[in-house]
């Protein structure tokens, strides 16, 4: 697998086809729904300009645009109205090491890419975030801990998923091999989690078909995205400041 082409992959499904959301739970009904028809959506959200395609190459420059008031610094508790979900980011952790987390609850995406502990061997990077997931509204809710995740925004407010879920410190054991970031909070009920996303690369990041300056995300500052939607246009996600930059310690 060639990891400019995973990156790019990674990007694209992150953007177009996540499935990840909030929706109303039963807890009678122990059978999870992780299906992108149940993700949440604005309906007044503009999803900005349409990428345009420049020449043969299939270079082009994005419109991943954000709004600067969606932005939120450093350890700010983000509250996302429509879902009433709020997102707490209490530590953060960016390494080739695994540490001594549970192997078993690392997904098969990193397969070929870690030694037997579980260490990266290439240009990726482990981000592994605290998160405090509570559920402000007065009705039981379903989450997707792995919604949302890290990315990085420029300084004109372009957006870049550059992440994918590996890890989680609790999975859920109430669903399907694939619902294993699910969770169910009533009222009121908070849950706090370690997940770890994969960042197939770190230094020296070169994404391919993306043209002039942000072609290289070198020393680009990194956030937390809280999730309403996959499209970051929508103005009411919220991206929490990580205090990290792509390919710096």
């Amino acid at each position: 697998m060639k990891k400019s082409a995973v990156i790019m992959t990674a990007i694209l499904l992150e953007l177009l086809i996540s499935g990840c959301g909030i929706q109303h739970a039963d807890l009678n009904n122990t059978t999870l729904q992780g299906n992108a028809a149940n993700t949440i959506q604005d309906g007044t959200q503009d999803a900005g300009p349409t990428v345009s395609v420049q020449d043969d190459n299939l270079d082009y420059e994005p419109d991943f645009m954000i709004q600067e008031k969606c932005i939120l610094p450093k350890g700010t508790t983000a509250l996302i109205q429509e879902t009433g979900i709020s997102y707490s980011v209490l530590s953060v952790e960016c390494s080739k090491e695994f540490g001594n987390r549970s192997l078993e609850n690392l997904t098969d995406l990193s397969s070929g890419l870690t030694d037997d502990e579980g260490n990266l061997l290439g240009n990726e990077r482990y981000l592994f975030a605290t998160i405090k997931f509570e559920n402000m509204s007065d009705e039981n809710l379903e989450i997707n801990r792995n919604s949302g995740g890290p990315c990085v925004i420029t300084s004109d407010y372009k957006c870049f998923p550059c992440g994918e879920a590996v890890y989680v410190d609790q999975v859920w054991t109430d669903g399907t091999p694939a619902e294993v970031f699910h969770w169910i909070l009533r009222p009121g009920e908070s849950v706090t989690s370690e997940v770890g996303w994969l960042i197939f690369e770190w230094e020296n990041v070169q994404l391919p078909l993306i043209s002039g300056k942000y072609k290289n995300l070198q020393g680009e500052p990194l956030y937390y995205h809280a999730f309403l939607s996959d499209i970051p246009a929508d103005s009411g996600n919220r991206y929490i400041d990580l205090g990290l930059r792509m390919g710096e310690s």
